[in-house]
């Protein structure tokens, strides 16, 4: 199992988002989210979170929003299972933005967290 930052919500954040956040650990959507996320990095490497939230909503599975998207991305690069990439335009919004991709490991065959 890897453990992920308990980053949620920061100090600063109001209340309604610390309970906001308590309730995405309690129910487990946090977790979901990350392996959905790790799961959409590894299938399309190199896009941004906005073609991830395209993806994955093509996809039909579970989909995810690109905010939802952009609040996993820096958990799973803080445990070293996915990298920023390049900076290019995005294919979605064409704006410049960052991509993403996994950090290949010899071990690993199915990206999962837990």
């Amino acid at each position: 199992m890897i453990r992920t930052p308990d980053w949620p919500a920061r100090r600063t954040d109001p209340i309604t988002s610390h309970l906001a956040a308590e309730t995405v650990e309690k129910t487990g959507t946090r977790s979901r989210q990350q392996n959905t996320v790790l799961q959409l990095v590894h299938r399309f490497p190199g896009c941004t979170s906005c073609e991830l939230a395209k993806r994955s909503e093509l996809d039909g599975q579970c989909p995810l929003d690109r905010y939802q998207i952009a609040r996993r991305l820096p958990e799973l690069e803080a445990v070293d299972v996915i990298r920023k990439d390049t900076i290019r335009k995005s294919r979605v919004t064409g704006n410049r933005a960052i991509t993403w991709s996994p950090v290949v490991s010899v071990a690993a065959k199915e990206p999962t967290l837990f």
